[in-house]
């Protein structure tokens, strides 16, 4: 990740208020991360953020329950 997407992905967790975030599996030419909380939170979907290149944004709903049925096969 390029230090402009990494901070991007900084910008985004903090607009989901995380406490931290870490790296999960690949996804689609991506790199996957997400929040981490020290206490639970409820603010909508299992968010990811997506890495690539220069950029990054946030999963839009679909791509997070995609991503989710991707990981628990790829883990299992």
């Amino acid at each position: 990740m390029t230090s402009t997407a990494e901070k991007k992905v900084e910008e985004l967790m903090q607009m989901l208020h995380a406490d931290s975030y870490k790296r999960s599996l690949d996804w689609n030419g991506c790199e996957v991360y997400e929040p981490q909380y020290k206490v639970h939170r409820r603010i909508g979907g299992p968010w990811k953020v997506f890495a690539y290149g220069d950029d990054a944004r946030m999963s839009t709903r679909e791509e997070s329950i995609t991503y989710l049925d991707y990981e628990l096969k790829k883990r299992n």
